[in-house]
């Protein structure tokens, strides 16, 4: 951050599990700097209106004179420099200037931190003694970034005005202040030609846990898979009452705090969390904050201040007024009994099994860390079962899949592998059929597919046959999304609008259905007021879903291949012969594709065209070669499956570029 601040190397106190980062603190109450409390920091004021606190506070006046610029300065010197300073408190979420106004103050932090933006790129973090603005420094110069506060801050403010009397009272100043503002343009240029970037600390409240002992083991197993995943120690913060704050155990080598409060002080509690959450941001990557036994009335003030919020979902129910910005997730544990829907980020339902919990704990640390990756498997019938390949890859390679979208055949695989198949497992499935003795093998279920034959209804076969078969091999029978380990949603198209219908809920084998119902093909099917067709007629390759359920890092696969006039097409082929056979032929109708052909191929064009603008939402877009297969030689899993393997290990090394800036570590 900033190179002449006194906390400039107060980030790297902490870089690994075994390192030794500030002790274990607890943080006495003692009333807000000059009185304020919450009610006058005037949030929803814009700036010419907010209260500025009368004189400076011990705070102000420590992070004033601890900089490098102001050390050095008499007893009446620092008075003369504090008077022309004044202090404000201002709110998270609460903008302090934006880019392109005029730049009319120097700004220091007492306490909390702001974040700088360029847009909506977050550059920098600036914690308690840390300045910014200095732009001011520069006749006529305006704004380049916007500034918002990220936590609670207290912020002294020198205007222009003042500015020019300190540093015409002091001109040693002056060298010293613009001293320090070429360090920060030479810090600026450093962190524009670095990449990438690590993020801020992520400020992560738990809500709704009414058993002190089941949140305390949730929240340090939490911390152990964050530590895992980012291999840095977290933090773990706790409010707890004077009483009880002995009973809160430190964890060994971590830099946990205990903030000691009372609900009858909320605006004063909230006032010291706001500043220690700023001081363990910039130890840790990731701050876990809760609330002790009995202090429930005290978790809206904490809720308020964080970035992420898990709420307990079998546990007590958030207030009506604790309206907030950022993410919130849902914590459900199965070991009290069926969860919600899997269908994102946003929920997480931890397995009965140790392993289980583990893994989804996993998950949930990805997506605290923003380092979450999800994959938007295409439609394409038996181009589809290259999916497999991919899945194996990324598997075999320990890249997690956090979040699954998948159209039509995508659906099919993407289910399966959300419900706990694994690549193998699916690749066995899909290469039963090799040869003559496999198809002899299934031949009671091609029989029973040809009992699907519809003339009632649109479409050549009506689609329960083939979802009954779908269930046998594969038993996703009764099974909901509630029962997924992975989230997951299948793309589906609703006939009468065009639009895109993601089903997120309800019964899995229903959900595939639905989004495997090529037109012509299969009948349309209906699920609640939607009547659907083929998920690949909307959104081929649905990396915009896969985007909104959470996912940091879309992977797209695009299995439908452009028109390859050698693919061969066995039914095509079977008809020409019996063309040839016909005594009496249109002159007109020789050498023309059969109509069965004719919707195959259209299908082809648009899904593969469509595809690919589809998946200009992903980070990344892998396409097997798969042109010599014609669309329904599902008898060629085997090939099509390694052809998925292939491309995927042609994208392995652009894969990890990605999640290593990702993970803001160097290529």
């Amino acid at each position: 951050m900033l190179g002449y601040g006194p906390t400039a190397s107060a980030s790297s106190t902490v870089s690994s599990p075994r390192a030794t980062p500030t002790p274990m603190r607890w943080i006495a109450p003692s009333g807000a700097p000059n009185g304020c409390s919450r009610d006058s920091r005037c949030r929803d004021m814009p700036d010419s209106t907010r209260v500025p606190l009368i004189g400076l506070s011990p705070h102000g006046q420590q992070a004033l004179f601890g900089l490098a610029a102001f050390r050095g300065l008499g007893e009446a010197e620092r008075r003369d420099v504090a008077g022309l300073l004044r202090e404000i408190a201002v709110g998270k979420g609460e903008t302090v200037y934006r880019a392109g106004e005029d730049a009319d103050a120097l700004y220091i932090v007492a306490s909390g931190a702001v974040d700088v933006l360029d847009g909506k790129q977050l550059i920098a973090r600036y914690g308690p003694g840390e300045v910014f603005g200095e732009s001011v420094l520069i006749a006529g110069e305006r704004r380049l970034v916007t500034t918002c506060v990220a936590l609670d801050a207290i912020l002294l403010v020198l205007p222009r005005e003042s500015l020019a009397r300190i540093l015409e009272r002091h001109p040693a100043l002056h060298e010293r202040l613009s001293s320090g503002l070429v360090r920060r343009v030479k810090e600026a240029v450093k962190l524009a030609l670095a990449a990438p970037r690590a993020r801020p600390s992520e400020i992560v409240v738990l809500q709704g846990w009414t058993s002190g002992e089941e949140r305390r083991a949730f929240v340090e197993s939490l911390a152990d898979a964050l530590e895992h995943e980012l291999g840095r120690a977290v933090a773990i913060v706790t409010v707890a009452s004077r009483a009880r704050s002995s009973s809160v155990a430190a964890r060994r080598d971590r830099p946990d705090a205990v903030v000691l409060g009372e609900p009858s002080h909320r605006g004063e509690v909230r006032d010291r969390l706001a500043a220690e959450l700023a001081t363990r941001g910039a130890q840790a990557p990731v701050v876990l904050a809760a609330v002790d036994d009995g202090l429930d009335e005290l978790e809206p003030e904490l809720t308020r201040l964080g970035d992420t919020l898990l709420v307990h979902a079998n546990g007590r129910p958030a207030a009506d007024d604790q309206i907030r910005a950022g993410r919130t997730v849902l914590v459900h544990d199965r070991r009290a009994g069926d969860g919600p829907p899997l269908s994102g980020n946003g929920i997480v339902s931890l397995a009965v099994d140790e392993r289980g919990r583990r893994r989804d704990l996993g998950r949930l640390s990805r997506h605290l860390a923003r380092r979450s990756i999800g994959l938007a498997l295409g439609s394409g019938a038996a181009w589809g079962l290259a999916h497999i390949g991919v899945l194996d890859v990324l598997e075999r390679e320990g890249i997690p899949v956090d979040v699954i979208v998948g159209a039509s055949m995508g659906a099919i695989v993407g289910g399966h592998y959300a419900l706990g198949f694994s690549p193998p497992q699916l690749e066995e499935i899909a290469t039963r059929v090799r040869d003559i003795l496999g198809i002899m093998r299934i031949l009671p279920r091609l029989l029973y597919l040809a009992a699907d034959f519809n003339v009632t209804r649109p479409g050549l076969f009506a689609g329960e046959h083939f979802q009954r078969i779908l269930e046998g091999l594969g038993p996703v029978r009764g099974h909901s999304f509630a029962d997924l380990r992975i989230p997951f949603r299948a793309i589906a198209t609703d006939i009468h609008t065009g639009a895109r219908v993601e089903l997120a809920d309800g019964d899995l084998s229903d959900a595939m259905r639905a989004s495997f119902s090529a037109p012509w093909i299969f009948s349309p099917f209906r699920v609640g007021e939607h009547v659907l067709i083929d998920g690949g007629m909307s959104d081929p390759v649905p990396a915009e879903t896969v985007r909104s359920m959470g996912a940091d890092l879309v992977i797209g696969v695009n299995v439908v291949p452009p028109l390859y006039p050698h693919a061969q097409n066995p039914l095509e082929a079977a008809l020409r012969a019996f063309e040839r056979l016909r005594p009496i032929q249109s002159r007109n109708s020789r050498g023309l594709p059969n109509s069965f052909d004719v919707v195959v191929r259209t299908l082809q064009i648009m899904q593969h065209e469509l595809g690919n603008v589809r998946a200009g939402e992903a980070d990344l877009l892998i396409m097997p070669d798969l042109r010599e297969y014609w669309v329904l030689e599902f008898w060629r899993a085997a090939e099509m499956i390694e052809r998925g393997r292939r491309a995927a290990e042609a994208e392995l090394p652009e894969i990890r570029r990605k999640l290593d800036a990702l993970c803001g570590r160097a290529a």
